[in-house]
């Protein structure tokens, strides 16, 4: 997957290895992305991946 925003452009090519044990939605993941960097990058992540 990659997507490009603005300037810069940006590419996930896995991320379950992170959380091998969790299942988490990807609203829990935007949830997080708000808390830790802002709505701004949130409102971005919500771009690259759909409900």
């Amino acid at each position: 997957m990659s997507a490009t925003f603005l300037p810069g452009s940006v590419s996930l090519l896995a991320a379950n290895h992170l959380f091998p044990d969790q299942h988490l939605t990807n609203a829990q993941l935007l949830d997080a992305i708000e808390r830790l960097s802002g709505k701004r990058y949130a409102k971005v992540a919500a771009r690259i991946a759909p409900f």
